[in-house]
Parts: structure tokens; sequence; C-alpha cells
């Protein structure tokens, strides 16, 4: 263990690389079969058409995944509540604050992109107090506050109990950070009413955080912007569109100045059309810049003849990408601004039909959804794309169009029924027909959760999971979501179930609000068969509670201080507060390392290899008691 935290750094450092080459998909809803024990015991037949049979459109639509669910407001006991006080940086209280309380998705996202809204927002009163009541309560709760002088602020990692008035520490906003600028002509000459929009690099998304327009003399200042690092986008009408790249304001209050000079504006011309010269309407053009003195991009959509120009570009040489529904997407790279009109070629997709039946009576399933898998050479599953589709007809027939060329597979989910795939099927330029799913009677676990009285646990959360999970930092960004299988709750008598399964081995894992996560691994499901398993006995653990002290004998703030173990490796991190103090709850009796690494700021930038080394051979054991909290004194290495 002597270079456990140096192990765990290179493989989180490894699964970045590999999660940047394998895009991550939300869960889709019920239970999937193992990806290591597919189904392919389906036929393909090989009649080929240029268009689909004539028949009614099925319903295909793209459901949200039951982890990270559309906006449904939570409902729990209105005795349940969650107040505290909203306070400015000098320790005023901040009337009309919007206060919204989020919940973890069960996401992967480091960014806090894994967090849903579950009450609708409340305003803080005159004195800077909220509350939000009708809670169900338990782990994961998260409260975001925003108001419009200040930056936003958000309150993560808290835990309600049920029947409680329960109560979170003061949520002080800051003054936030401000950019500000200048838009000129190379000439020297103001630009008025330039648009600058303010994109976040921390938490990417198409939208804005801010937008504002340049003033008659062309100055532009943001406010109230989280420290962080942002990309700002400049457009003025007949000039040129740039960025300006990563701009770090990353400490409060602060003020980052970013002044950009607009040449006119350079453009892509050309034409979109088919292989057999005919114009494609609609389709849409994004041009990145590749080689130029100014980050720049814009996008454009072809006309009626396919004649598109993609204008409000610095002069340059670019990318240039088309998409259009019915086609497969091109590209071209090194394309120049001002040079000879672009042509640029869609292939027509093809699709494949066929039924979903069950193999009890050989009846059509009439409502089922489907999953597409792209094959690689070796007929492997490489690439699922987009969400589950899903289909509901009488004589449970199937259209999936917008295929390019290549090799696939569907993977059908059905109520009651194991899921099932079917067999590899190749894509060329006209539609496949008589792809047939067979889905087998599904399987169930069952089992029961009670305390540590033997009473019976309701309203704990029970999840299935792929047998090859572990719960442990570096394997939640290592398996994807897909590896979650299913997610439900202990009725009444502590019981739960999750049925339509296929054959093959799952892990069960049961938690509940300031209980130690319990989990039982190779738990066998044979086909049409009821397994049970447990029961599972839900106890409070151990907890650690501590504080980190530097070189000075000083309280170290925001020091990261990490739980390991000789088996697991990595298993816990957590942060310390202002005063350098730390809590680990909830945790299953034994023995541990505790490691702690200082925090990283402008005034210490350290060297995380040579603190990862300190650390361990400063790192204490400690051993944790069943209900009982123990205290800890963490000294780092100068």
């Amino acid at each position: 263990m002597k270079y456990v935290a140096l192990l765990v750094l290179l493989g989180t450092l490894l699964a970045v690389g590999y999660m940047m080459f394998v895009p991550g998909h939300d869960d889709s809803p019920g239970t999937k079969a193992p990806r290591d024990e597919p189904r392919a015991d389906l036929e393909a037949a090989g009649q080929r058409e240029r268009r689909p049979p004539p028949r009614s459109e099925p319903d295909v639509t793209a459901p949200p995944a039951p982890e990270v669910p559309a906006f449904t407001e939570e409902r729990g006991p209105e005795d349940t509540t969650l107040g505290g006080t909203v306070l400015s940086p000098a320790g005023n209280p901040v009337r009309e604050a919007l206060v919204t309380l989020c919940k973890s998705s069960g996401g992967d996202s480091l960014l806090g992109g894994d967090l849903v809204r579950v009450k609708e927002p409340v305003l803080t009163h005159t004195d800077g107090t909220f509350e939000i009541a009708g809670i169900s309560g338990g782990k994961g709760y998260a409260v975001r506050v925003e108001h419009g002088a200040y930056a936003p602020a958000l309150q993560r990692d808290i835990v309600i109990e049920k029947h409680r008035a329960n109560k979170i520490a003061d949520i002080c906003l800051s003054s936030g950070v401000e950019i500000r600028g200048a838009v000129m002509r190379k000439s020297g000459a103001a630009v008025a009413g330039a648009r600058v929009a303010v994109f976040s690099l921390v938490e990417p998304s198409s939208e804005p955080v801010r937008q504002v327009l340049t003033g008659e003399d062309g100055l532009y200042r943001v406010e109230g912007l989280t420290p962080g690092v942002y990309d700002l986008a400049v457009s003025a009408e007949g000039l040129e569109s740039l960025r300006s790249g990563p701009v770090h304001v990353l400490a409060a209050p602060a003020t980052s100045k970013r002044d950009f000079l607009l040449g006119e504006a350079h453009s892509i011309k050309g034409r979109v059309v088919t292989p057999g010269g005919e114009p494609v309407a609609g389709a849409v053009l994004r041009a990145e810049l590749q080689r130029g003195k100014h980050p720049s991009s814009g996008r454009a959509a072809s006309g009626a003849d396919g004649t598109f120009e993609i204008d409000g570009l610095s002069e340059g040489t670019y990318r240039v990408q088309v998409s259009r529904k019915g086609y497969a997407p091109d590209s071209r790279l090194g394309v120049a601004t001002g040079g000879a009109p672009l042509r640029l070629c869609l292939i027509p997709t093809a699709g494949a039909t066929g039924f979903v039946v069950s193999s009890a009576d050989n009846q059509p399933v009439k409502s089922f959804g489907l999953m597409l898998w792209q094959l690689d050479q070796k007929d492997r599953r490489s690439l699922l794309l987009g969400d589950m589709r899903m289909f509901s007809s009488e004589d449970g027939s199937f259209t999936i169009e917008d295929l390019a060329p290549g090799k696939y597979q569907l993977q059908a989910y059905a109520k009651s029924l194991a899921p099932a795939f079917s067999r590899p099927f190749a894509v060329r330029d006209v539609y496949v027909h008589g792809v047939r799913i067979r889905l087998d009677p599904g399987a169930s676990i069952k089992g029961t959760v009670v305390d540590s009285a033997s009473q019976p646990y309701a309203g704990a959360t029970v999840r299935l999971l792929d047998n090859a999970v572990r719960d442990v930092p570096v394997a939640n960004i290592i398996y994807d979501k897909y590896t979650r299988l299913g997610k439900t709750q202990t009725d009444e008598q502590g019981a739960f179930v999750f049925d339509s399964l296929a054959p093959g081995t799952y892990q069960v894992q049961v938690s509940a609000a300031d209980k130690l996560t319990q989990s039982q691994r190779d738990v066998e499901v044979k086909p049409r068969s009821e397994t049970l398993c447990g029961p599972f006995v839900l106890t409070e653990g151990g907890h650690l509670t501590g504080t980190v002290l530097d070189a000075r004998q000083v309280p170290s703030k925001g020091a990261k201080v990490s739980l390991l173990s000789d088996e697991e490796g990595l298993l816990r991190e957590v942060r310390t507060n202002e005063a350098g103090e730390f809590t680990m709850r909830n945790l299953a009796p034994g023995s541990y390392k505790l490691a702690a690494l200082p925090g990283l700021s402008a005034e210490n930038p350290g060297n995380v290899f040579i603190a990862a080394v300190a650390s361990m051979k400063a790192a204490l054991q400690v051993t944790v008691i069943e209900g009982q909290t123990v205290p800890v004194t963490i000294y780092l290495q100068s």
C-alpha cells in the first residue's frame, strides 16, 4: 500500500482517457442482460428492398432514462422540511434569492451535471431564510442558490431526515467575478451592439451562462460569474465572429479583461448534393477553425438548390461538417475561406424492419423498446447509438431508419420478458427486412431488507448492478451507467423484486439514509426462475472525524482526505472545510489507512507526485468500530 495513492491517480487518468473515447449514456428503463452474456438466438432474413414495406409508422420515441428523469416534483411528508439562511459577502441577509432543491440522479458527472431538480424553487424572506416542505428524505440532496447580484452557490451532500425540521449551514454568496473588455474594428473604431456570449468550460453547455451587448463605446461588462473558466463568443453583423479561448477567473472578487479586434467577415460557400447530383435542401453545416490567428466558428443551412454560405468567419482554414436526417454525415478538412465553392456529397441512409415475438406462444409483442448497437469488424458491440426507442404495434413490427452503411445488432426489452439480442445484420444502401427478435419469459430476483433489530426496513434504495462493478471512486469512472441495470425501493414489509431478467450473474446493492451500504455479489439467475437473496441488514456502521494540520500546525483548508484499504484500494475521498475538519460516516467496521493531500491554490501550487508520496509516508492506520465515532488528527508533511 506504500504507493496506493500513486496507483489510484494513474488509474483515474487512464479512466478519464477511456471515457473520452466511450460516450456515456443514460440508464434505460427496466433491467438489462449482462453485457458478457448476449442473446443471439434470432433470425435475420436476407430479403432486401429499396424502401420499407407500406404500413403505418410505429411510435418511435426516446423515453427519459429512469436514473436521470425530467422534473417530477418530489412528494414526501409535510413535516419533513429543509431550511437555511442565505447571506451576502458582508454577512447580511439576502432577500428574494432563488433556492432550488436538487438530488443526485445517479450520474457520474464530476461537474455538477448529475443533479436534477426535485422541488419547485422558493424565494428567501426578508431575513434571508427559506424553508422547503414535503421532502421524501434521504441522502444525496443539494441546494442551489441564485441571485442577480451575486455568483450562484451550491451546497451538496445534504442528508435530510424524515419527519424533522432539517437545517443546513448558512449559505454565504460571493460577489462573484467579472469579465470586461472592448470590441473594436481593426481600424480602431468601436463596434456598438456586438453580442458577447459567455460559455462555461467547467460545466459545458450549448447555452451561454450570460450574454450582453456592447455599448456605443464598444465596451462590455459581464458581472456575477462564478469563479471558473469561460469561453467568450463575439459576433457582429458584417464582421468576423471570434472566440476568446479559455478565460481563467479563479478567485472572487476578481476581474478579467479581454478585448476583441474584429476584421471583415470571411465566408465558405458551396453546394450539398447526392451522389447522383441532386441538391439536398435543409442540410446543417458547421465550420470549425483548424488554422488561423483567432478562434472562430460558424454554421448555416443549405437552400432549396443545395447551396450554402457560412459567413462571419475569420480568415483561415476550417473543418466543414454537413448532416441531414435521412443521410450519412460527411466532413471536409482544410477548407480555406474565400476559396472555390465547396461540393459536399450526402449518401442516403437505409434502415431495418422486423418483428418482436414471445418465444412462449410465438405471438407478437405489442409494446417494446429497442436499443441499437453498432458492431465492429469482429461482430462485437462497440457503440450504443442513442437512447431506447419505444414501439407499439399490433403485429409487433418495427422500422429503424437513417442507418449509415455498417453492421448492427438490436436489443429488445418488454414487460415481464427477458431482454434479448437479434442476430447481427449488415446495412448498405437498401433496407434490411425480416429481423426477428424472440423474447423468453423473464426471471426475477427477490429479497428483503431489515434494520439492526431485524424489523422490516421500508424505503431503502435497492440497485441491480453488473456483477463486475466495485463501489469505489475509480470504478465509478471506469464502469459506465449501463452496468447499473435497475433501481427500486423496499415496500412496507422491507421487500423488493426485480423482474424481466435474463439469465446471468448479478450484484444487488442496498442503501438508505445514514446507513452503511450493503452488497451481495454473485447472485445467479436461471431461466424462468425466482432467485432469493438477503436478507440485507442495514446498520449505522462506524464514523471518522478529524482535523488536517499543515507543517505549521495550522488547519489545512480544502485538503483531500483519502480512505484506503489493502483489499480495495481507494474507498472514499472528502475535503476539509474552512477549519480543516472532515467527517466520514457509515463506514464498514475494519482497519483502514487515512492519507491527506494539501489543497492546491495560488499560494500552494504544490507538486502532485511529491505530495502523494509524502501523503502515503504520513498515512494513519485507523480502526472503524460499529456505532462509534473515531477522532483522528492528520499532520501534513512539509
